[in-house]
């Protein structure tokens, strides 16, 4: 059974720090009670063996940075114990809400199936 994760649309301030990288709850903002600071300098980046990974980020994007999920990825790549990739695509012109334009949208979702598919061992 092949495990991966696509990470993306959202950032590193919504990976809550007490959920494994195998339970990854994307979408979800921490609470309020939270220091924001907290969630992205600490998330959970035990030594531990990680499902494939493909996080994307924009530059442009206004509410999450482009290093937060960098200083992540470098985080995991420190500390993962496997041989699963972990793929960091920064895109040089998207911001928060992914590539803008219809051809551009459907590249990056084309990314993300192509990241998928090839984890799963299908090919052509």
């Amino acid at each position: 059974m092949a495990l991966c994760a696509v990470v993306g649309g959202c950032g590193v301030t919504a990976v809550r720090p007490h959920e494994s990288a195998s339970r990854l709850s994307i979408g979800l903002s921490p609470p309020i009670t939270e220091r924001r600071e907290h969630v992205v300098t600490s998330p959970d980046t035990a030594s531990s063996d990680y499902p494939a990974m493909y996080v994307s980020t924009g530059l442009w994007d206004s509410q999450v940075q482009y290093w937060e999920p960098a200083k992540w990825v470098a985080r995991l790549r420190q500390r993962k114990t496997d041989d699963h990739p972990l793929v960091l695509r920064t895109d040089m012109h998207a911001g928060h809400g992914g590539k803008s334009g219809r051809y551009r949208k459907l590249q990056q979702i084309a990314e993300k199936y192509a990241f998928v598919l090839y984890q799963l061992g299908v090919e052509n």
